[in-house]
């Protein structure tokens, strides 16, 4: 990602402003830069290398011996090819981007990481494709986080914090490889200081993240915990529960039975109660009786 800052070399660029050549033993580290950070190192030995002026450019090509001349006319043919045929992939991912999304990548990295933020404003006029190359990845590490953020506030802020921590360490590393060509009084002791330096920033970035899985750790087990307690209560209450459900069933068995019991109980009384005498019928003897009174009428 990134790790590229404004901090790569310790001339300063104050003093001039036209655009710098660009030395021969800073274009032989170029390759072990790129490696070592991304591709917005090319553009960082161009923008970030000491200005040299006329004089000192003819004093130094009165000390290079032929083979160097020829070796740099070489990687400078060379560079020049891989440019041209580049230069048409460069000019559409430019005319992608809009300028609103260059903003904000500014933005950006002005706010957490000054020193890129200066080298973005470098790449900007002497190297095009860096700079779009730049502006993309910061888009792509800006939207990473921010949907971070949406999901986590914690976890995107620490993730920030990394990057930031990631980039710095980068950065060292390749002033590191190129200690060498870097317009230092003593290389050695440059390299024992970018050494420490990031000693102390891996040290500070494996705090980081063993701090994050530490708050991770802690906060599955709280919800670990909080699963296990809604178990335990959902257990107790499926008890209960089932308790409850079988007294109510039960219940419900009883009454039903109770009430087949009264209803067979009411049908057996109404089949062996007698028949009372107004509801049964007229006898033979009591017909004979009532045809006496009558054939006595019928007399003179």
């Amino acid at each position: 990602m990134m790790g590229t800052t404004g901090q790569i070399m310790q001339s300063p660029l104050a003093h001039e402003h036209s655009r710098p050549s660009t030395p021969v033993r800073v274009r032989s580290m170029l390759l072990l830069w790129t490696l070592l950070c991304w591709p917005l190192a090319a553009g960082m030995i161009r923008a970030q290398e000491s200005p040299v002026s006329k004089a000192e450019t003819n004093t130094d090509s009165t000390k290079l011996s032929d083979q160097s001349r020829a070796s740099d006319q070489s990687n400078a043919k060379t560079s020049d090819k891989t440019q041209a045929n580049g230069t048409r992939a460069v000019s559409s991912r430019a005319q992608s981007l809009t300028p609103v999304q260059i903003e904000r990548a500014k933005e950006f990295a002005a706010t957490h990481h000054p020193e890129l933020g200066e080298l973005l404003g470098r790449l900007e006029s002497y190297d095009e494709p860096s700079f779009v190359e730049a502006i993309q990845e910061l888009l792509r590490t800006m939207d990473r986080l921010e949907k971070l953020s949406e999901k986590n506030t914690e976890r995107g802020r620490v993730e920030l914090e990394d990057w930031k921590l990631t980039s710095r360490i980068r950065l060292l590393a390749a002033r590191l490889a190129m200690a060498d060509a870097l317009p230092v009084e003593n290389p050695e002791a440059s390299s024992r200081t970018i050494k420490q330096e990031i000693r102390e920033l891996l040290i500070e970035r494996a705090e980081l993240r063993k701090s994050s899985l530490t708050a991770e750790r802690q906060r599955l087990q709280d919800r670990l915990e909080k699963v296990n307690r809604q178990l335990s209560e959902l257990s107790e209450r499926e008890r209960q529960n089932i308790e409850r459900e079988l007294d109510r069933l039960e219940a419900n068995a009883s009454q039903a039975k109770t009430r087949q019991k009264a209803a067979q109980k009411e049908k057996s009384t109404q089949n062996t109660r007698p028949r009372s005498p107004s509801n049964a019928p007229p006898s033979d003897s009591t017909n004979k009786a009532a045809e006496k009174p009558a054939k006595n009428n019928q007399k003179p």
